[in-house]
């Protein structure tokens, strides 16, 4: 699954079928709504929301025709509607709630992606994905807690009777999904590293020269692999480690592209415990060590989805199931709430 989808999903969970006001744009009123004070919609403010959702879905794969200009006027006089209510019976949101929703926001793309990412990261992929910026996108779902705490609050009862995913469901929804939890071939390994980046041929001559005496060294036992990583390698980032620098897989073109097709086919062809000789990258030299080789494989429910991340098939299986159920209950609760706030509001529409 793509990043796009993956995000596009995560989004459509955390609005429900209520979605964040427009921008103010002047033009024709095509609805006004009324619980505590009259609010106007404008055709243009319902065709900039439409055409957001829609670029957002065409983006993700998804077909944009099923955003319809009714469904989008229906769903902004459904935030309006909510945000007078929260207003009149005092609700606010919690200072923490925004943040907690960013972190499950991004748990869910590590889970999809299989490793974790960093914040800046999150936000670079929240802003590629939605084609909005941070603090925009921050406003929007700031917008959608005080209305999702809203329907929450008036419906507690439907949240609080979410049932936990049993054994027996997650077992069974593992075996009609099997196939999609797989691991490529992948290696960890650490590495004694050189570097001649931004050297001169000369310089990179005696990185060479450097390498190969660590080399003769290690295979005449007069040093181990550790004590030369640690009095050899230029890579401060793993030296005091034993020269780790974590999984490789075989899927992995970042990697393949930046240190080149030589270094990448010559670690999968080591086997577990061995250490190659002088091995040359796009980027210096490498001795490199291999501590695990996995091969490809389907995995079953109890390992991690990645070799680098901590959740479990298992685990990811139960929080899908859950936030399914979430969803389903945010989608009933906003239905009734919806329905009775329009019978207190007035609520008039134009002909377009």
């Amino acid at each position: 699954m793509s990043k796009r989808v993956i995000f596009f999903f995560l989004l459509i969970f955390f609005l429900g079928t209520v979605f964040p006001a427009a921008t103010q744009v002047l033009g024709k009123t095509v609805a006004t709504v009324n619980l505590t004070r009259t609010v106007g919609i404008t055709e243009a403010q319902v065709k900039q929301r439409m055409e957001e959702l829609r670029r957002i879905g065409a983006d993700s794969g998804l077909r944009p025709e099923n955003i319809g200009y009714e469904q989008v006027l229906e769903s902004m006089i459904a935030e309006i509607l909510i945000r007078q209510a929260a207003e009149r019976d005092g609700i606010e949101v919690p200072e923490n709630n925004l943040e907690e929703l960013f972190a499950q926001q991004k748990r869910q793309i590590e889970m999809q992606l299989g490793r974790e990412i960093s914040a800046s990261e999150f936000r670079s992929i929240v802003q590629q994905e939605t084609g909005y910026s941070w603090a925009e996108y921050r406003d929007q779902l700031e917008n959608q807690v005080l209305q999702q705490t809203y329907i929450s609050q008036k419906k507690r009862s439907l949240f609080d009777n979410i049932k936990t995913p049993t054994t027996e469901e997650i077992e069974e929804l593992y075996q009609a999904n099997a196939t999609n939890f797989t691991n490529p071939e992948y290696v960890r390994i650490s590495h004694l590293f050189i570097s001649t980046q931004e050297k001169t041929p000369s310089e990179i001559e005696e990185a060479r020269d450097k390498i190969q005496e660590a080399s003769k060294k290690l295979k005449t036992g007069e040093m181990t692999f550790d004590d030369l990583v640690r009095s050899y390698s230029e890579d401060e980032n793993s030296r005091f480690r034993g020269g780790d620098v974590g999984y490789v897989t075989r899927n992995n073109q970042q990697v393949r592209e930046a240190y080149g097709r030589h270094f990448f086919d010559t670690v999968f062809q080591l086997k577990k415990g061995d250490v190659s000789g002088v091995i040359e990258s796009n980027i210096g030299f490498h001795i490199v060590k291999v501590t695990e080789h996995s091969p490809a494989k389907i995995l079953e429910l109890d390992e991690r989805i990645a070799p680098d991340y901590p959740v479990t098939v298992r685990e990811y299986l139960r929080n899908r199931l859950y936030q399914e159920r979430q969803q389903d209950a945010l989608r009933r609760a906003t239905q009734e709430v919806m329905a009775e706030l329009r019978d207190e509001a007035e609520i008039v529409r134009y002909d377009n």
